[in-house]
């Protein structure tokens, strides 16, 4: 399975991540002067050296894959095109900005932090954040310990899928109807999770919808960065091999 096109239900090896991540940078000539090749390389990341090597991060994907049902190829291809655009293109694990920019947003220091950028305390009502994700984990000590998920690879990867599955803060209701039309123009109803005090959505439905404004809005609150997003959701198709995916609508 290993060496299978169709990355369904299987892990993704260290040579499909490293050539995923060779390949986008490749088309991006700022980006690849910049950093090479290399993973968290940024000066706001706190990830130790030892962890920013593609074997750490293939093992740390596929945690997460697992644990969070992301766990077929359009599912895969979604959560990397999200993070990647969210992550700086996987240079980095916290939100971008001096630390007096960062001490002026409202919500520090619960600042955006994972490859997915989870922010917010989840203190206040009609907020979810890092309270809610340590409550998840049955861990204590969010609010002097917040900083993990920027220190620790499994931490910044396993927020993000998180995040992904029964993180996003949604209003009351047993349904969502897609701000964007999918592929097809239609404009889909997923369901919601209930959560612990909120309600959710579980983006690999939308990823199932092959819907990437929808998916944009869900992660990131609007269209930022849209047309990398579509972009980069292309490309990892391609590098897939995504038309071969056995579980291809």
């Amino acid at each position: 399975m290993e060496n299978s096109s169709c990355t369904c239900n299987r892990n993704l090896s260290v040579d499909e991540v490293k050539n995923m991540v060779r390949e986008l940078r490749d088309k991006d000539a700022y980006v690849k002067k910049k950093y090479g090749y290399n993973l968290f390389s940024k000066s706001n990341c706190k990830i130790p050296e030892n962890d920013k090597t593609y074997e750490r991060f293939t093992e740390e994907l596929n945690a997460c894959f697992r644990r969070y049902e992301i766990n077929t190829c359009i599912r895969k291809i979604y959560f990397l095109a999200q993070c990647y655009v969210e992550s700086m293109y996987f240079t980095t694990t916290q939100e971008a900005g001096s630390e007096t920019y960062l001490r002026s947003k409202p919500y520090y220091p619960f600042i955006g932090r994972g490859i997915l950028q989870l922010t917010h305390s989840g203190d206040k009502p009609g907020e979810a954040g890092y309270k809610q994700y340590f409550k998840y984990l049955g861990k204590e000590g969010y609010k002097t310990d917040y900083e993990i998920l920027n220190k620790s690879l499994h931490y910044a990867v396993d927020v993000s899928g998180y995040f992904w599955y029964r993180g996003k803060l949604l209003t009351d209701g047993d349904t969502l109807k897609s701000k964007y039309p999918n592929p097809k123009g239609t404009y889909t109803i997923f369901p919601k999770k209930k959560v612990d005090g909120y309600t959710s959505i579980d983006l690999n439905l939308v990823a199932d919808d092959d819907n990437v404004r929808e998916a944009t809005f869900l992660v990131n609150g609007g269209q930022n960065a849209i047309d990398e997003r579509i972009n980069f959701t292309k490309e990892i198709k391609n590098i897939f091999n995504y038309e071969k995916c056995k579980n291809k609508k």
